[in-house]
């Protein structure tokens, strides 16, 4: 059996917002194949959909968006390091963009405060 990775995208709303979060997410499955390793990797996702209320006291939901893709890590546990665990082509449409900012802007923790999971929050100050 092969060693593979599935990067996810996972999706949060926030009630009465227009925001959307993401988080992508690479997984590691046993599998026989590729194809194999997408069934496992959406039916493990599907069960980690969820709602949670925020510091806010606003509902969030989250739940898988997508499969983006799957890659071939290995037969075998055993690697070199530098070994490539995943690898994306994308193309910018226009050439002056900077591809680390349209692509990999990330949330600052402001950004993320409205994800913040209030009962778990909660057991911390505690």
């Amino acid at each position: 059996m092969k060693i593979y990775a599935v990067k996810l995208l996972f999706q949060y709303t926030v009630e009465n917002e227009n925001r959307r979060f993401y988080e992508e997410s690479i997984r590691l499955f046993h599998a026989d194949s590729p194809d194999e390793a997408f069934e496992k990797a959406e039916k493990m996702a599907a069960g980690e959909t969820d709602e949670y209320v925020n510091t806010d006291g606003k509902k969030v939901k989250y739940s898988l968006y997508d499969s983006v893709g799957t890659f071939w890590l290995f037969d075998e546990p055993e690697f070199e390091d530098g070994t490539e665990v995943y690898s994306v082509y994308f193309e910018m449409e226009n050439p002056e963009d900077d591809p680390i900012e349209k692509r990999y802007k990330c949330c600052t923790a402001e950004d993320m405060y409205p994800l913040r999971n209030a009962e778990l929050n909660h057991r911390k100050e505690n």
